[in-house]
């Protein structure tokens, strides 16, 4: 329910949601340093990138980011899918994102998932989380 909000949905339709690569990880650390302009905020090296986002020791990890119409790279998550006694979870375990815009494309495309899954969960930039169904 909390993400068919209108908070949860982008007042346009435009750019392009993609799988993120390994290839991407210039542009993920740009987003992200954009994202979290924080003087504390952690610095994340190409090999951070490379060994903690797009590698998961134990379950398959998805990243995707959303682009706008210029090809510019506002948004990105990091997920994967669970089982659970209450039915399949996505969790969402790294996320950023430049602006409102950005955000609200991540959260239409875990909407999208809503067949796929019973919950989703979003962990926040302070490591806490916002759950919903």
């Amino acid at each position: 329910e909390a993400l068919d909000a209108p908070a949860a949905t982008p007042e346009r339709d435009v750019g392009t949601i993609r799988r993120l690569s390994v290839d991407d990880v210039d542009a993920l650390s740009t987003l992200h340093e954009a994202a979290a302009p924080e003087p504390l905020a952690l610095r994340r090296s190409t090999d951070w990138w490379r060994l903690r986002i797009f590698r998961s020791w134990t379950d398959e990890r998805y990243v995707y980011g959303w682009e706008d119409d210029a090809g510019t790279l506002r948004s990105y998550l990091a997920y994967r899918i669970e089982d659970g006694d209450d039915g399949r979870r996505l969790v969402v375990d790294y996320w950023g994102a430049t602006d409102d815009e950005a955000r609200r494309h991540l959260l239409a495309f875990l909407r999208n998932h809503d067949s796929q899954v019973a919950t989703v969960r979003l962990a926040d930039h302070c490591g806490g989380a916002l759950d919903g169904e």
